[in-house]
C-alpha cells in the first residue's frame, strides 16, 4: 500500500452581490420584483420599519442586512415561484460573464465551486442550479408550516458569519485551504477572504483597493 498522503480538495468560493452580480444586490432586485407583483404592500413596509427600529441598538448593518421581516407570513411556495421568475427575468442577464468564465476555469482545474453569500435561500437555489456549483451557503429563512416567519435560521452569512461558516464547514482538516481561492467585493469580506491562500477583491477602487494591496489580497475585475 502507498504511504503517500491523499490530496485534499481545493475550493473556489464566490460571493454573489457585487461579485458574480457586479454593482447589484439580488435581494434588492427581488424586493422590487415582489412589489411590482403585489406581494409587498404598506403593511409589509411598516413591519420592516418597526423591526428596523427595534434592531438598531445592535448596529445599522445588523439591523438592515439581517432584517427579513418583510417576508413574515408569506407563502413559501409563492415566494419560491416568484424567486425563480425574478431570477429568470431580472437577474440572469446581470450575471458577470467574466465570473462565469472564472468559475469554469476553477472547475476545470479541479476546484469544488462554492457560493457563500447573504443572498436569500430561494434566490440562492436559482444561482446554484444556474451556475452548477458544488455547494451554496446563503440566508436560510425560518419557516413555520407553509409560511416564512421573517427570521433567519442559523448563521447569517455576512462579515464574521462567513468566517464562521468557512471554519466549521471547510476547515483545513478536510480541504486544502492554502491552495483554495475566494472572491468577494466588500470591506466586510476581508477577514473571510484572508481565510484562503488565494483571496481576491472584486471590482475594488480607492481605499478598498489600497487596503487589499496592503493585506496581500489580489484585485480582479468582474
Amino acid at each position: 500500500m502507498s504511504d503517500e498522503p491523499v490530496a485534499k480538495p481545493t475550493l473556489a468560493v464566490f460571493d454573489i452581490d457585487g461579485t458574480i452580480l457586479p454593482g447589484c444586490s439580488a435581494e434588492q432586485i427581488f424586493v422590487r420584483y415582489l412589489r411590482s407583483h403585489g406581494e409587498l404592500g404598506l403593511r409589509d413596509a411598516a413591519r420592516f420599519a418597526l423591526s428596523l427600529l427595534t434592531a438598531l441598538p445592535r448596529g445599522w448593518t445588523s439591523a438592515t442586512k439581517a432584517n427579513k421581516s418583510y417576508l413574515s407570513g408569506k407563502s413559501i411556495d409563492r415566494i419560491e415561484r416568484l424567486a425563480r421568475e425574478c431570477f429568470r427575468e431580472e437577474i440572469t442577464h446581470k450575471i458577470s460573464p467574466v465570473a462565469c468564465r472564472k468559475i469554469k476555469e476553477h472547475r476545470t482545474g479541479g476546484c469544488q465551486i462554492v457560493l457563500l453569500s447573504g443572498t436569500l435561500s430561494p434566490l440562492l437555489e436559482c444561482f446554484r442550479h444556474h451556475l452548477r456549483v458544488d455547494g451554496a451557503w446563503g440566508v436560510t429563512l425560518q419557516v413555520q408550516g407553509d409560511r416564512y416567519t421573517g427570521n433567519i435560521d442559523g448563521i447569517h452569512p455576512y462579515g464574521s458569519g462567513k468566517v464562521q461558516i468557512v471554519h466549521t464547514s471547510y476547515g483545513p482538516g478536510a480541504y486544502d485551504i492554502e491552495n483554495s481561492f475566494a472572491y468577494a467585493d466588500h470591506s466586510a469580506d476581508l477577514d473571510f477572504l484572508q481565510s484562503f491562500g488565494n483571496p481576491f477583491i472584486v471590482n475594488a477602487t480607492g481605499r478598498l483597493a489600497a487596503k487589499a494591496r496592503r493585506l496581500g489580497i489580489g484585485l480582479i475585475q468582474f
